[in-house]
C-alpha cells in the first residue's frame, strides 16, 4: 500500500518511515540512546512528541481520523496507529467515495471492486481508451473569408485579451489582430473577440458578415467550433497581446516568428487532439 505506482517517491518514503517508526521524533531518539525532555509544541495540552501522539492521539490527528474514517463506518477507538491503518486498508471501500474516486482518476472503468487492495491493483493495470481526433484548418469556400477568434484571461477573471485572424480562400492572411482588453472572464473575452472581428469585417464591407446580433436574423453566415489545435494563430495573437502588447498585421510576413509557425495550419498540416 506504500510503494504504489504513480505515487511520488518522497511521499512513499515518508509513509514507509511512518510505518516503520523511523521518523526522527523524540521517541525514536530515545530508543537509540538520546534521552531528552520531550514536548509537542503544536498542542495546547502538550504531550511527548511521539509517532503515536503526532499521527494518532493529538487533537489534530483525532479530528482528521474522525473526519475520514467515520464516513467509512470504521471505529478506531482503542486501536494503535498501525492497527488503525491496517483496518482502513482491509476495509471495504466507502460506497459514497468509490464512484467519485474512480470516475475522477479512471473514467470509463467498469466493475469496480470493493477492497482497497483490489481497487488499487485494478486502477494500476487499467488502460484507458484513447480517443484521437485529427484537427485541420479548412479553407473557406471560394469568395468567402474565414475568421478565427480567441479570447484569453489570466486568472479568470483577470488580465484579458482578444485575437482574431482573417484568411481568404487561399489561406493568405487578410488581417490579424491581438490586443489587450479590460479585465474580464474567459467567456466574455471569447465573445468580445467575435464581436471585434465582426465589426472589422463590417467596417471593411465584407459582404458576407454583419454584426453578431444581426447574424441571428437570417444573414449569410456560418459559425462553427474548432479545437485549439486548429485555432493556433488566433490563440497566439490573444496571448501575444498579454505578453508583449498589441499586434496588428496585414500579411503573413508581418507576423512574428511564432505567429508564422502557427499559420502553417493554412497549408493543410493536420494536428491531433487527444
Amino acid at each position: 500500500m506504500i510503494w504504489v505506482k504513480g505515487l511520488p517517491f518522497k511521499i512513499a518514503f515518508f509513509m514507509w518511515k511512518v510505518w516503520k517508526e523511523k521518523l526522527p521524533l523524540d521517541d525514536f531518539l530515545k530508543r537509540i540512546g538520546y534521552c531528552m525532555p520531550s514536548k509537542c509544541w503544536c498542542c495546547v495540552q502538550p504531550d511527548e512528541e511521539s509517532l503515536q501522539h503526532l499521527f494518532f492521539r493529538s487533537e489534530t490527528a483525532k479530528t482528521t481520523w474522525k473526519y475520514f474514517i467515520s464516513r467509512a463506518g470504521i471505529d478506531v477507538e482503542g486501536l494503535t496507529l498501525h492497527q488503525a491503518i491496517t483496518k482502513c486498508w482491509t476495509a471495504n471501500v466507502c460506497l459514497r467515495l468509490k464512484p467519485a474516486l474512480v470516475k475522477v482518476r479512471k473514467p470509463g472503468m467498469d466493475m469496480v471492486p470493493h477492497k482497497w487492495q483490489d481497487l488499487l491493483a485494478m486502477m494500476e493495470n487499467f488502460t484507458p481508451k484513447l480517443k484521437v481526433t485529427k484537427v485541420m484548418w479548412e479553407f473557406p469556400s471560394a469568395g468567402w473569408l474565414k475568421v478565427n477568434t480567441d479570447g484569453a484571461s489570466r486568472g479568470n477573471p483577470g488580465r484579458s485579451s482578444i485575437g482574431f485572424c482573417i484568411r481568404n480562400e487561399k489561406g493568405d492572411i487578410v488581417k490579424s489582430v491581438g490586443k489587450e482588453i479590460e479585465e474580464t472572464t474567459n467567456t466574455v473575452a471569447e465573445a468580445k473577440a467575435m464581436v471585434e472581428a465582426l465589426r472589422f469585417c463590417r467596417s471593411h464591407q465584407f459582404s458576407h458578415v454583419e454584426e453578431m446580433m444581426q447574424l441571428m436574423n437570417g444573414s449569410n453566415y456560418k459559425v462553427t467550433h474548432i479545437h485549439r489545435e486548429g485555432n493556433k494563430l488566433a490563440d497566439h495573437l490573444a496571448n501575444y497581446a498579454l505578453d508583449y502588447g498589441e499586434i496588428e498585421c496585414q500579411q503573413f510576413c508581418h507576423l512574428d516568428a511564432q505567429g508564422r509557425r502557427c499559420n502553417y495550419d493554412a497549408y493543410g498540416n493536420p494536428c491531433c487532439n487527444f
